[in-house]
């Protein structure tokens, strides 16, 4: 993954719904992890057994642990969200305690809500340096991971793929011009030669 400071995120739209209700029941603030594709895209949203006021979020620290230890992938778990009620979106001290005690291996996503609808993203990378780059783009959008899986499935099992020729372009025209003129080799993509008036580039006649 490249991350810049034009990176978009995209949270799946099972997942958003899923935060906005967990923010409107909550009469506090409350958090929860996610997972996160190395493409950037937020699902599987885990709420976690976690003590609350209106102004913290504390989650338990052994249920952390034991999502860790039960997930299919645990790695995939780097997705901080929580939620600040009726306040504005920010990073609290707490907030950035919390983030440095999830840091991982590769990067930390953090979301913070409010019941208005507010929404702000953060990513961290903790190694080789520390970085973070606030206030990121994201987008809301349906994800549908069974359906990649059974195209992934047809693609696998009916889709063979070759190494490209060292040529890439018509190594010969010869015989569509019945003979009438000597092929060869175009080399891509900076062997330019001409062609017959009746014959453009890309035409297949």
């Amino acid at each position: 993954m490249r991350i810049t400071p034009q990176t978009k995120l995209v949270i799946d739209a099972v997942t958003m719904a899923c935060i906005q209700h967990w923010t409107n029941m909550a009469s506090g603030e409350f958090s929860c992890l996610a997972t996160v594709s190395d493409t950037l895209v937020v699902t599987d949203p885990l709420l976690l057994e976690q003590k609350c006021t209106g102004v913290s979020t504390d989650m338990d620290q052994g249920a952390i642990a034991k999502v860790l230890v039960e997930h299919d992938h645990p790695e995939k778990i780097r997705a901080f969200i929580h939620s600040h009620v009726e306040m504005p979106v920010y990073w609290s001290e707490q907030d950035e305690e919390t983030i440095e005690a999830l840091a991982n291996e590769t990067f930390l996503l953090s979301i913070v809500v409010n019941k208005k609808g507010a929404v702000r993203c953060r990513i961290d990378v903790f190694k080789p340096v520390r970085v973070t780059l606030d206030q990121l783009p994201f987008e809301v959008r349906v994800t549908d991971a069974e359906l990649e899986l059974w195209c992934q499935g047809e693609f696998n099992a009916r889709v063979t793929e070759q190494a490209p020729a060292k040529f890439g372009y018509l190594q010969s025209r010869t015989d569509a011009f019945n003979g009438d003129w000597p092929g060869r080799v175009r080399r891509y993509p900076d062997d330019n030669w001409p062609l017959p008036d009746d014959w453009q580039e890309g035409d297949g006649t």
